[in-house]
């Protein structure tokens, strides 16, 4: 019957939730829930094929990347999460455990993992990840808005430190696998 189906659906999101949240919880983040939904400002600055980045000047004045995932877990009976919704949760869930990964987590050429949450939406509930802030912005905006006054050795130190981030992925046996312009910050 579809009440049972119906039954089952929300009792596996409930599972897979409870999963995500004690993985999660192992990692020791802070957990953004109240200070994101209360942030003063919310940007968009990016977007992927998992996530929507947002610039978010938070209440304490902490400003920070915010990656919300573009799909939500429903808890509604009537509701039942994609397979892609969760392979996104996992996307989010592998990419929180390589960036707490003890050699990458306080790596210099590594963007910091500060946290995560989960934004209450009235049909679910969407995850997200706190990265701190690029202040420079990616590596493609910076090309466009300084290339002329970038000297040579700059662009050696911006080379070498994006290999550096990379070095330190391989070191892991983590390969990056969407390296671009856009992704290096």
């Amino acid at each position: 019957p579809e009440s049972e189906t119906n039954s089952y659906d929300l009792s596996n999101n409930v599972t897979r939730l409870v999963d995500f949240m004690k993985r999660a919880s192992t990692m020791h983040l802070t957990q953004f829930f109240w200070e994101y939904t209360n942030h003063l400002s919310k940007q968009k600055i990016g977007e992927g094929s998992t996530y929507n980045v947002y610039k978010c000047e938070f209440n304490s004045g902490f400003v920070g990347a915010v990656k919300r995932a573009k799909g939500f877990l429903p808890l509604a009976s009537n509701n039942k999460a994609s397979e892609m919704e969760f392979q996104i949760m996992t996307t989010m869930l592998t990419e929180m455990r390589v960036l707490n990964h003890i050699p990458l987590r306080e790596h210099p050429n590594v963007i910091q993992l500060l946290g995560y949450g989960w934004e209450y939406l009235d049909f679910g509930l969407c995850p997200f990840v706190v990265l701190e802030f690029a202040d420079f912005g990616s590596l493609d905006q910076l090309l466009i808005s300084r290339a002329e006054k970038l000297s040579a050795a700059d662009r050696l130190n911006i080379c070498m430190d994006v290999l550096s981030g990379l070095e330190a992925l391989h070191s892991c046996d983590i390969t990056h696998g969407d390296l671009k312009l856009e992704n290096v910050l």
